[in-house]
């Protein structure tokens, strides 16, 4: 009697649905059969780190370098760049042009330049940026936020600060797509110092203060959670660990950083916490 057999289609859909729910069974499944490696081989990629650490990079590189098809790097759909010693940047760039699927992408505030623009600008799904601003234009008065890399964004998580601060902060809500916004303590600063509002922001859904919790003091904290004249729900403030693991973990779907915020605000408007606390930890 004949071992029954699944469609091809169907066999797919469980094996690739199996990877995705739980990553860590990849290794073993790509044992499993060639055709089975075939599919699965990509989604080891989905979430992609480009550290120091050469390990499982060294395989992707070789991948652009073998010229394997573009369909192969469509795969991949959440990208870190958080380090830069043990990578030519040459590199780095040919490899992201052929991540055209990218939705999530971040980078230390060293690695990004203007050459890198028209990259990001072919990135047709990109939707989650963290970056410098500063070093992706080339300075403050090269900020363009008309630019196609930017016009799709939802979730952006600024790294820097400038110059003109109170004058960013009002061009950023011209972005047509960002619903999501983080900032960091300079930008806090000059929130509550210049009394900044998002009353009229109203496509925005949610506006994220972080620090560093091993920089931020007690002091510190007390004096961010004095701010009398903001009480919009929307308003959160947090603190980060260790921010490219926070940052991966969420992308695996994890309740870290967006997700978190998203989850706080959200039991605010329910009235399960008062919609003026802002601190989510």
């Amino acid at each position: 009697m004949a071992e029954p057999t699944l469609p091809l289609e169907l066999e797919r859909e469980i094996f690739e649905h199996t990877a995705l729910m739980f990553p860590q069974s990849i290794p073993s499944l790509l044992r499993v059969a060639r055709h089975v490696y075939i599919w699965i081989e990509p989604l080891l990629y989905r979430i992609f780190r480009i550290e120091d650490d050469i390990g499982i990079a060294s395989a992707l590189f070789d991948a652009v370098k073998n010229g394997r098809p573009p369909e192969f790097f469509h795969a991949i759909h959440h990208l870190s760049v958080e380090a830069t010693n043990a990578w030519l940047f040459e590199d780095i760039h040919s490899l992201m042009k052929r991540c055209t699927e990218i939705r999530n992408f971040a980078c230390l505030s060293s690695f990004p330049d203007p050459s890198l623009l028209p990259i990001l600008a072919g990135m047709r799904s990109l939707q989650r940026m963290s970056c410098s601003f500063l070093d992706l234009f080339g300075g403050v008065q090269a900020v363009d936020l008309t630019h196609p890399a930017l016009q799709s964004l939802t979730h952006l998580d600024l790294f820097d600060m400038h110059s003109e601060s109170q004058d960013f902060f009002g061009a950023l809500s011209l972005l047509p797509a960002l619903t999501h916004l983080c900032l960091g303590q300079d930008y806090w600063n000059v929130f509550a110092r210049d009394q900044l509002s998002i009353a009229n922001w109203s496509r925005l859904e949610l506006l994220l203060f972080q620090w560093s919790g091993s920089m931020m003091s007690r002091r510190k904290r007390y004096q961010a959670m004095q701010v009398g004249h903001v009480y919009d729900i929307r308003l959160v403030l947090g603190l980060y660990t260790d921010y490219w693991e926070e940052w991966e973990l969420e992308a695996r779907g994890g309740l870290k950083f967006w997700a978190e915020a998203d989850d706080f605000v959200l039991r605010k408007r329910r009235g399960e916490i008062e919609a003026t606390r802002f601190w989510i930890h």
